[in-house]
């Protein structure tokens, strides 16, 4: 299971995207495997602002943490900031590809 996050701090200088369209103005983290333009989203074809690919999901977490952008991430990479409040889920709706850990 994944879920889009971003840096609280972020969010409160950017705005919260309250809808999968709102994400096209957004920085996106994207990983290798994503497609290079499109936020990683099973219900749209939705271009993106990518500033970074990586290859490493840790990375990517601390990428985010750094206030990088927003990334879809597997939950038990998130989680634990979630739970702290250091990334704030969004769009919890929105379905990402599940892929191999």
């Amino acid at each position: 299971m994944h879920s889009t996050g971003w840096r609280r701090e972020c969010l409160t200088a950017h705005g919260t995207p309250r809808s999968v369209a709102g994400l096209e103005g957004y920085r996106a983290i994207l990983l290798q495997h994503d497609a290079p333009r499109y936020w990683p989203l099973l219900c749209e074809h939705l271009p993106c602002q990518r500033v970074m690919t990586c290859n490493n999901i840790t990375f990517a977490r601390e990428a985010t943490l750094a206030g990088a952008g927003i990334c879809g991430l597997p939950v038990m990479i998130s989680e634990g900031a979630v739970r702290s409040g250091r990334l704030v889920e969004l769009l919890p709706e929105a379905r990402l590809p599940v892929g191999e850990v």
